[in-house]
């Protein structure tokens, strides 16, 4: 209760009530997360795997050990880490044998279950049922493929990164809570037009940001946006 006080007057002191209340209200109404249809592919470095059939030996690894954990009442993970389901599914091994001589293949289950964890490889070596391996089309490419992939959108990106950190640091408000990261990039890829404020606000606002950080960031975001799209049409007349 002390804590809860003292951070109530510090929420005063830095006239943060309305933002606090704005989020309390948004964690409050968040609609909980829709089951994942392919829940194996949260597995820490499947898209290493780049063979469909691969994927299927992962899938069908995890789907094991998730049932396993579920029937002896454990973290899957303490099982057979993630990092074992993995280097199996790259490793493709042939035999029960192969599969146990596999030094990455490790973790508290990953001898005593031995059968358990072959047949879940045969199946994935041998199923028709392969996984698609194509990219989301929702899905951004990696941040540091962009200056080559889409010079403006790096540039935009770089730009309204630079004017949030001012932001940021002149409210006090860590820059990842100022404006969620993704928010950003999504807009900087594929930024609405025109380049102005209300409709930087509106995307913002469609893809979850509050009031508060739509009225903090929406127009600096805008004004970087077309200092960029400025400095690609006039490279000499916009200053670095």
């Amino acid at each position: 209760m002390d804590v809860r006080d003292r951070m109530v007057e510090l929420l005063v002191e830095q006239d943060k009530t309305e933002i606090a209340a704005q989020e309390f209200e948004a964690t409050r109404l968040k609609e909980p997360k829709a089951a994942l249809a392919e829940p194996w592919r949260k597995l820490n470095g499947v898209s290493s795997i780049r063979n469909a059939q691969g994927q299927a030996v992962a899938r069908e690894l995890w789907r094991t050990r998730d049932a396993l954990a579920r029937e002896i009442d454990t973290a899957p993970g303490r099982l057979v880490p993630d990092a074992s389901i993995v280097a199996a599914a790259q490793a493709m091994p042939t035999s029960k044998r192969e599969l146990a001589s596999l030094r990455t293949f490790s973790g508290r289950a990953s001898r005593t279950e031995l059968d358990r964890w072959w047949a879940a490889v045969d199946a994935g070596s041998t199923t028709d049922d392969l996984p698609v391996t194509r990219r989301s089309e929702d899905t951004l490419p990696p941040v540091r493929s962009w200056a080559e992939r889409n010079p403006e959108a790096d540039l935009r990106l770089k730009l309204a990164r630079a004017a949030l950190q001012l932001v940021s640091e002149e409210h006090a408000i860590p820059l990842e809570n100022l404006l969620t990261p993704e928010f950003l990039r999504r807009l900087a890829w594929n930024p609405p037009l025109p380049l102005e404020s209300d409709s930087i606000g509106a995307s913002l606002a469609k893809l979850g940001a509050r009031a508060w950080q739509v009225e903090l960031t929406a127009q600096e975001i805008a004004d970087s946006f077309v200092e960029a799209s400025q400095e690609v049409e006039n490279p000499g007349d916009v200053e670095s």
